[in-house]
């Protein structure tokens, strides 16, 4: 009964919807005056001080019900309600700064399930609209989040909504495309995979379409699913000589640091003797290497590639290798 009043703080409810609100199906013949007994308990327990006969001052009596005196924003589902709906009106207004603020705000109201252990069919009926209500406040502050590049800051919430509402794809829909969007594909993708055998067990269905989509985007690394503004990286341009040929005295794909890189047999290392003097040199003059083993159709050939030019050896016996000059390899 405090639950229902609260909600209603600062209103008058009637006998009749309290005793609606208290009791599920057949309503006792004493319902009306447990209601009075029901009042008289929370008077002594908001009122301790007041004697019998004096009027309540939190909890009076108004013609044909009861109205409790308080700050309807001392009731946290109601303070809940109306941050929410400051937060959507901060959203239609352009600031989504604000509407994240609000958002938050709201939802750090949370402890558990609203009208938790509270017992009748309004606690029932409210716990429902609420945890609907909190679940839509949820998906709004993660759209928001995902427009300003907060990506990473909304996977955790949205995770812990899904556990709480795993057949709702909205929820889900915002999760994978957080993930992807935070670097992590084949996280994203396995909430898809999670998505629809759980929907086929539970319900028989797959994936509504807009699910489906967002993983067949996510597949083929759609530029759609950036966000607006998000470019992906450029490709580095070759560079030409004036004859318009190609610079080939440092392979494009090279970084620009003088770091040495080549590629060696698997089972071949540590046999700087068999190299010809050239490349022992030019390996001292660019020394940290990183060794790389071919692939097995290429495992009878080796190349390195120097900031100077690109060397290739070939394997002339069972340990011997020798070695082309860069200028010779670099044009072909």
């Amino acid at each position: 009964m405090l639950a229902l009043l609260a909600s209603r703080a600062g209103e008058v409810v009637g006998v009749d919807n309290i005793v609606d609100a208290l009791w599920d199906g057949d309503i006792p013949q004493t319902a009306t005056n447990g209601v009075h007994t029901y009042v008289a308990g929370l008077r002594r327990a908001l009122e301790p001080g007041r004697s019998r006969r004096e009027a309540g001052a939190i909890l009076t009596s108004v013609s044909g019900g009861y109205c409790l005196r308080m700050d309807p924003e001392q009731v946290d589902a109601t303070l809940f309600t109306r941050r929410h709906a400051r937060a959507r009106r901060s959203r239609i207004g352009g600031s989504p700064d604000e509407a994240v603020r609000w958002y938050e705000e709201a939802l750090a109201l949370w402890r558990g399930d609203a009208y938790s252990g509270v017992p009748g069919p309004f606690a029932a009926v409210e716990r429902t609209r609420l945890r609907d209500l909190r679940l839509t406040a949820v998906e709004e502050w993660a759209a928001d989040m995902l427009d300003a590049g907060r990506h990473a800051e909304a996977v955790t919430e949205l995770s812990a909504a899904v556990g709480e509402e795993p057949l709702r794809e909205k929820l889900r829909w915002l999760l994978m495309l957080t993930l992807y969007r935070s670097g992590r594909q084949a996280h994203a993708l396995a909430v898809y995979t999670e998505t629809r055998q759980l929907l086929n067990r539970e319900l028989g269905i797959e994936p509504g379409a807009e699910l489906r989509s967002l993983h067949q985007q996510i597949l083929a690394g759609h530029p759609r699913l950036r966000r607006e503004g998000e470019a992906a990286a450029a490709p580095r341009p070759v560079r030409r000589h004036p004859g318009g040929a190609p610079d080939l005295s440092r392979p494009v794909q090279l970084p620009h640091r003088r770091v040495a890189s080549w590629v060696v047999p698997p089972n071949w290392l540590g046999s700087r003797s068999c190299w010809t003097t050239s490349a022992v040199s030019t390996a001292r003059a660019h020394p940290s290497p990183s060794l790389t083993a071919p692939r097995a159709s290429a495992r009878r050939r080796s190349c390195w590639s120097w900031p100077t030019g690109c060397w290739t050896a070939s394997r002339t016996g069972s340990s011997m290798w020798t070695c082309a000059a860069p200028a010779a390899r670099a044009g072909r």
